[in-house]
Order: C-alpha cells, then structure tokens, then sequence
C-alpha cells in the first residue's frame, strides 16, 4: 500500500520536511528518500511528520493543545 507524508503543525518544521508534504508512495520509496525522524532532514532526529498508511489525514495536521504542552512545564 501507499503512505502519505503529513507534517505536524504547532511547532516548526524544517524545508526538507516541508517539501515532502502530502508527497505519496509505498514504504520502499519513503525508505529510499528518508523516513521521518532518520536524520536525513534539517530537524534530524526531532522529526515529528508521520507516514499515514491510510492516506487519509491531510498534509498538515495540528499537535492536539494537550500533547504541546507536556514539553512545557
């Protein structure tokens, strides 16, 4: 099956990530290009885009208020 590249809004996120938003295809191609969180990207291993398996979030989705805040107390 096919996944779908989503960036996670409520923090930065870096060019190399931004420019793969909404890109699709099987995990042996995302593999090729570099997984999120692999260190291949401007952010390294601080990735927070996710592949969705079920391509059915858009391609940009926001970080929930609760999950945003655990970092900040």
């Amino acid at each position: 099956g096919n996944f779908h590249w989503v960036t996670v809004s409520g923090h930065r996120i870096c060019e190399d990530c931004e420019s793969r938003a909404g890109d699709t295809g099987t995990f042996e191609y995302h593999s090729s290009k570099g997984l999120p969180g692999a260190g291949w990207s401007l952010c390294k291993q601080y990735c927070y885009c996710v592949l969705d398996p079920t391509d059915s979030l858009s391609d940009n989705v926001p970080v929930p208020k609760e999950i945003r805040e655990v970092g900040t107390k």
